[in-house]
């Protein structure tokens, strides 16, 4: 009756909650209804139901959201242990630590605050910043992994595990989350499909992925491919893209290359063609990349964008 409009009055709200879940082609008021109290009395101790101040309310939201928050998320680099000699090791992961802290903690924030995952892992971790955010996001299990000393991370023993990446990984088990955020564009296309066997092995439920696109500054030996390519490449392993998580994710991202790279591909999904061409006209599109300094988005929407980045807008 609501769908077509029509208003309830207490007889009919009383006939259709008789009616709910059984057949009745008569009601006999008289027989089929007992007036009774409600077996429980309630008294109020705490407050008085009023509602309070409106503009009090408002008042207090607005002061809340302009005091200075705890940082969801720091990092210190750890020390190095006695007896660790200066060597290419040492030397890569002193540049990681100078040069290679982007974390954007928003579009992380709100995937996980709607998979409410109970297992991630994040394959080429680097430092292990995001593995050690998906932990302070509240996900029970994390575990990152890389090809470096775990002393050179920001995690514990139970959350790292060292694997060269060149090679397929398998540790016998899926995870409801995992996500590869450079790794499958680093190097060449050999190590790129690996990483892909690597990631989809582990992957239970949902995997995030970012790569290089074509295009993109950065290093002249990483993996740029197309977006299709690796699209119809996860779409042979059993995982579609799911359109609506991958634009809220970019959208919530401050570093250029999330908003242009990011995307979430599932298992069970049915519409994979559509997603993957709207995918496609999207990088199609000219964009502009904007330059960034190192360091940790904590917020969306508070990092001042470099003028002229982003897409063209179409004529």
């Amino acid at each position: 009756m609501v769908c077509r409009g029509e208003e309830i009055g207490d007889l009919a709200l009383a006939e259709t909650a008789l009616r709910y879940a059984q057949h009745r082609p008569t009601i006999d008021w008289a027989a089929d209804i007992e007036p009774a109290e409600p077996p429980v009395v309630y008294d109020r101790h705490f407050s008085t139901g009023q509602y309070s101040d409106p503009l009090r309310l408002i008042a207090q939201a607005w002061e809340a959201s302009l005091a200075r928050r705890k940082p969801l998320l720091s990092l210190d680099r750890p020390a190095t242990p006695e007896g660790i000699e200066p060597g290419p090791i040492q030397a890569h992961i002193d540049t990681m630590w100078r040069d290679f802290i982007f974390v954007d903690v928003p579009p992380l924030r709100w995937i996980v605050e709607r998979q409410r995952p109970a297992s991630a892992m994040d394959l080429g971790c680097g430092l292990g910043a995001h593995t050690r955010l998906l932990r302070q996001l509240g996900v029970p299990e994390v575990l990152g992994v890389e090809n470096l000393p775990r002393y050179g991370t920001v995690l514990g023993e139970q959350e790292f595990k060292r694997f060269d990446l060149h090679h397929p990984i398998d540790l016998g088990r899926g995870y409801d989350l995992v996500i590869c955020l450079d790794l499958l564009s680093r190097n060449h296309a050999q190590l790129g499909q690996v990483a892909t066997g690597s990631v989809v092995r582990h992957a239970a439920g949902t995997i995030i992925f970012a790569t290089a696109a074509p295009g993109q500054p950065g290093p002249a030996q990483a993996n740029r491919r197309p977006i299709g390519e690796w699209l119809r490449d996860f779409q042979a392993l059993g995982f579609t893209p799911d359109l609506a998580e991958t634009l809220g994710m970019r959208a919530l991202a401050s570093l250029s290359w999330l908003r242009r790279n990011l995307v979430v591909v599932k298992r069970g999904l049915t519409d994979g063609e559509e997603a993957i061409a709207a995918l496609e006209a999207i990088a199609a599109r000219r964009f502009r990349w904007s330059s960034h300094s190192q360091g940790i988005r904590q917020e969306a929407c508070t990092e001042a964008i470099s003028p002229g980045s982003g897409y063209d807008v179409p004529p």
